[in-house]
């Protein structure tokens, strides 16, 4: 679909502003532009019409949230082509290695290693500004569904409109876990896993040579930690979903709180219409 337009040849992976690949993805990308300037420019207009129930304003939010990354498309995917293709690249290098007798040998083994955790560190300088605009798109939009359906009980009571909302909750929240979780899966594998191999070795068992090289094994996976690292700003892994559900969390009650005042004030000013109240803190 044009996310990515790199070319795979024969062993090597490439990228260039004027191939095909290119030109093909900026021509399709043009298309959906028109598509979601339209359907954008439609939400807006239904957005700005007073008097709408509460539940239309947030679904409009959320939808013009969802049409954001379209834009930042050329700038979060494309500008970092040349970085995909270089770990397309380093990967298949790996494999190559991977499978020849020498990578028996622990130097060997040590040497895959570095490959390795180089390449986790080139996925992540490549893929960071996507996978971080995903993020941040699917935390602000957790935030206004989860604000929204707590917000429409407490007016009008539970309804399927709010099941819908929470339905965007559970599932922004599930790409989030997936995201984190396959993170840290892969940390761990290449890292912990890795060096408990390493501590459980019989040193005493072993020459001096050996031993020499499982210190040095030792010592590569400590200062080249395989993480995912959204160009230093984050780390990806199960702590950052811990992090931003607490946040979510005090978001919820700041605005509820919000939420609540009012309705005390609507109580006690009983002219004051309630009902499509828009807040924004």
């Amino acid at each position: 679909m044009g996310v990515m337009p790199i070319q795979r040849g024969i062993g090597t992976t490439t990228f260039e502003w004027t191939s095909s690949a290119t030109i093909y993805a900026m021509c399709l990308w043009i298309a959906e532009t028109v598509i979601v300037i339209l359907v954008g420019r439609e939400r807006i207009e239904n957005t700005l019409q007073p008097n709408k129930p509460f539940d239309e304003y947030i679904y409009n939010i959320i939808f013009l949230c969802i049409l954001t990354p379209h834009f930042l498309l050329p700038i979060a995917s494309w500008r970092y082509g040349s970085e995909v293709a270089k770990y397309k690249n380093m990967w298949t290098h790996y494999q190559a290695l991977e499978n020849t007798e020498s990578a028996e040998l622990l130097v060997e083994y040590r040497s895959l290693w570095l490959d390795l955790s180089h390449m986790m560190q080139q996925l992540a300088k490549a893929y960071a500004n996507m996978y971080g605009i995903y993020c941040l798109i699917m935390f602000v939009t957790t935030i206004i569904a989860g604000y929204g359906a707590f917000s429409e009980i407490l007016d009008h009571g539970f309804s399927l409109k709010e099941l819908g909302l929470f339905v965007i909750v559970v599932y922004c929240t599930g790409l989030l876990y997936i995201i984190c979780n396959e993170a840290d899966h892969a940390t761990r594998k290449v890292g912990l896993e890795f060096q408990e191999r390493l501590l459980n070795v019989n040193l005493a068992a072993v020459d001096n040579q050996t031993k020499k090289e499982v210190e040095i094994f030792l010592a590569s996976i400590a200062n080249n930690p395989p993480v995912y690292s959204l160009n230093g700003y984050a780390v990806i892994n199960r702590a950052l979903l811990s992090t931003n559900l607490a946040t979510m969390a005090t978001y919820w009650v700041v605005l509820m709180q919000f939420k609540l005042s009012l309705i005390r004030k609507g109580v006690q000013n009983p002219s004051g219409n309630m009902t499509g109240t828009l807040i924004v803190p």
